[in-house]
């Protein structure tokens, strides 16, 4: 339909083909066409999304993402939706990991500095009071919740003074390995598969898990 976004699913299983449009077969018949009799093994790529082999015939429309499987399932909407290493690339240079390791400096400064002052002095209240045996167990709950509470907002105050609070907004070594083990990728062959849980045994590319690769890819 125009002017309307709308999910498409065309399934081939080497025998017949169907299509669906926002999850409701709309199409079906024989169609003993496979996608691996165009693509076999290692060869270089030669299909395009949204135009034909030979760069014409170019999709009039917008698409906001697909996904190609391995096989047709039985219940697509039970796959679930794809992992965010597939749907998400983060940009990363070496600037970012410097601001990342910075803000990492800077915010491990602070925790020292707090735990010097009167933040470390209401841990170490917790602590005694933890330990002391002679007050009421009800009394020694309450008074170490408050101060707990008070701790928690004494360290917030000073790492928001320092614009310290959070998680560190900078991208580090995990979105580094993500970058390069994104742009390492590739799901055409079972070969492939055989170099990337071989790799991912060795260490060369971040942990991924069989898991996701066998639910969403198919494999």
């Amino acid at each position: 339909p125009a002017n309307k976004w709308a999910r498409l699913r065309l399934e081939m299983n080497g025998t017949t083909a169907a299509i669906h449009l926002d999850g409701k077969q709309v199409a079906s018949g024989k169609f003993e066409f496979r996608p691996r009799d165009v693509f076999i093994g290692d060869r270089p790529e030669g299909n395009f999304i949204a135009c034909a082999r030979d760069k014409s015939e170019f999709f009039s429309g917008q698409m906001d993402h697909f996904r190609i499987y391995r096989r047709v399932h039985n219940d697509f909407d039970a796959v679930g939706p794809p992992p965010l290493a597939l749907t998400q690339m983060q940009e990363w240079s070496e600037k970012d990991q410097q601001r990342h390791d910075d803000w990492q400096s800077r915010r491990k400064a602070k925790d020292a500095e707090l735990r010097a002052g009167k933040y470390g002095q209401m841990q170490k209240e917790i602590q005694r009071l933890k330990r002391d045996k002679s007050i009421d167990a009800a009394a020694q709950a309450a008074r170490m919740d408050n101060l707990q509470k008070e701790a928690a907002v004494v360290r917030e105050n000073a790492l928001k003074n320092a614009g310290l609070s959070g998680a560190n907004p900078y991208l580090g070594q995990k979105a580094a390995d993500l970058f390069h083990f994104q742009k390492s990728l590739k799901y055409h062959t079972s070969a492939d598969w055989d170099y990337r849980t071989k790799a991912e045994k060795e260490g060369e590319i971040p942990a991924k898990t069989k898991k996701w690769l066998m639910r969403v890819r198919g494999y």
